[in-house]
């Protein structure tokens, strides 16, 4: 397989994880904390821009997450299909967008849909219920846009795995 035909595979497996029940629809994001300590949580793939090289997911700006990307925007992205027995790692530099046209788009698009309650919660994430007595003023909504350095692909296979990395336009196959 060249870089060309694994490219389109990978790409059009995370845009298809957008529009129908696909195992890569949620991913584990994993970044480090303020005090050095490793975080790792499921998020949901909201957004596959290929012309970019970005991949996007929403948050509620109270949760911790958001400082932590804030302060280290490196994280590591884990996707797993067990039907295609593909894994893929990708290691991105995280951007939190808390306003702007960009955000505003995506919220007119969830009011629409009527997906506004997680980001309209009294509290944030986590927290205890006494401290959610207040709404907030305002939505809560955050994206969080990954700009993609590298994809790691290996394929589990009994007749031999197969392991590749996609970076700057060029593929490297390695052993797993």
């Amino acid at each position: 397989m060249d870089y060309q035909t694994l490219t389109e595979q990978l790409w059009q497996s995370l845009t298809d994880a957008l529009s129908h029940p696909h195992p890569w629809r949620t991913p584990v994001l994993a970044s480090v904390d303020q005090n050095g300590l490793p975080q790792a949580r499921t998020v949901v793939l909201r957004e596959v821009a290929r012309s970019r090289n970005q991949l996007c997911f929403y948050t509620d700006k109270r949760s911790p997450k958001v400082s932590q990307l804030r302060a280290r925007p490196a994280v590591a992205l884990l996707f797993w299909n067990p039907q295609t027995q593909w894994q893929l790692r990708i290691t991105a530099k995280a951007d939190v967008i808390e306003r702007g046209e960009r955000l505003e788009k995506v919220w007119q698009t969830l009011v629409s849909k009527g997906r506004t309650a997680d980001y309209l919660a009294p509290g944030a994430p986590g927290s205890p219920p006494e401290c959610t007595d207040q709404p907030p003023s305002g939505h809560q909504l955050a994206l969080i846009v990954c700009d993609l350095v590298e994809m790691d692909w290996l394929h589990l296979d009994r007749n031999g795995h197969r392991r590749a990395r996609l970076r700057d336009g060029e593929l490297h196959w390695l052993t797993p």
